[in-house]
Formats: C-alpha cells, sequence, structure tokens
C-alpha cells in the first residue's frame, strides 16, 4: 500500500482486552505526515514496540494520535481532526468521508451509507470499502451495521467492533432497537 520511502514512523501501544494492541504507522500524505494505517493485534508477540521515526512531525503526529486514542477509550468522543492518508479508489475515498460524518453514539446501515454516496444499490461495495478501511477507529467504520441493526463484519473482529460502540454508550441490544430507524432510511440518532 505504502512504498518505504512513504513511511515516516511507527508506534504500537497495548491497551486492555477487547482492544489488544494498536500500531500505528505515519506516512508522508499529501499536505504533510499523516495516520495511513491503524492495525489491530492480539498481543505483542513477534510485533516491535519500539517507535520508529525519520523526522519530528512524525513523532508529534503519533503523539497527537495516542492522545486521541486515550481520549476515545476514556471517554467515546473522538476527534476526527486527525489527518488520515488512505489511499484507494474513488468509491472507497466517498465511503470514508461519509464514514467520518457519522457521529459518535450513532450508526448508519451499509444501505444508507451507499445512498449518502450516490449508489444507492452497492450496500455490499460499501461493505467492502469498510473493510478495505487502512485507519479504522479514525474513520469509524465501528459505526456501520447491517439493515437489521445487527453487527457484521468488522476488520479487527467483532468483538472490538462491540467494545468500540460501547465506548459510545451503544450495545448490542440497543443497536436492534434502532430497526425501525434503519427501514426508514435514516441515520440512527439515538444517544445513550
Amino acid at each position: 500500500m505504502y512504498t518505504a520511502s512513504m513511511i515516516l514512523g511507527t508506534d504500537a501501544r497495548l491497551f486492555g482486552p477487547p482492544i489488544g494492541t494498536i500500531r500505528l504507522t505515519a506516512v508522508a500524505g499529501e499536505h504533510g505526515p499523516a495516520v495511513g494505517q491503524l492495525q489491530f493485534f492480539d498481543g505483542i508477540d513477534g510485533l516491535s514496540m519500539e517507535r520508529t521515526c525519520t523526522c519530528r512531525s512524525a513523532g508529534r503526529l503519533l503523539d497527537l494520535v495516542w492522545a486521541v486514542l486515550e481520549t476515545f477509550f476514556a471517554t467515546g468522543e473522538l476527534s476526527t481532526d486527525v489527518p488520515v492518508y488512505a489511499p484507494g479508489t474513488e468509491f472507497q475515498q466517498r465511503v470514508w468521508r461519509e464514514l467520518r460524518t457519522i457521529r459518535p453514539g450513532t450508526t448508519a446501515t451499509y444501505g444508507q451509507i451507499a445512498c449518502r454516496v450516490g449508489s444507492p444499490h452497492a450496500a455490499r461495495a460499501v461493505g467492502a470499502a469498510c473493510g478495505a478501511n487502512p485507519v479504522p477507529i479514525l474513520v469509524p467504520c465501528h459505526r456501520v451495521i447491517d439493515s437489521r441493526g445487527s453487527l457484521h463484519g468488522y476488520s479487527g473482529g467483532l468483538e472490538r467492533k462491540e467494545a468500540l460502540l460501547a465506548l459510545e454508550g451503544l450495545s448490542a441490544h440497543r443497536l436492534l432497537l434502532f430497526d425501525q430507524a434503519a427501514e426508514a432510511g435514516q441515520q440512527s440518532t439515538h444517544e445513550l
């Protein structure tokens, strides 16, 4: 996805279950350093926990992202000010931009996102774009649910998706209550 010359730095941190270890990769984005990858790992076996940075701005970016993630894990609030650089198809880019508009504590269905990006019959393609999202949490694909209000697919695993939604005040039980809003084609706006 990124050439070696584009990678400006990496860092990893261990969080409690079910989040596990997160590794961030800072890359040379279009407007300076940006997060190019956020990966989940179940442990630290074989994973370098040492920070590597080729420039100070990459280190500052990684520090910013860790602060954003720590705030999210403590409060459920997620800043959308983090620069991300995620190359993808035009359709993926439209989906990823739309995902960043879903407010914390709310959800949208794959079909709703498809409609919002101008492709009303592309719910499965939205699911594929969510699966290809290289920066989950920062581009919050965990807020996308199926048309029945159920959790479906997540690159970090469904247990993590459920935990991320719980941080925002949503539970799998509560998601089922959103079924009527999903059928009406509206973003769920129920906030606990």
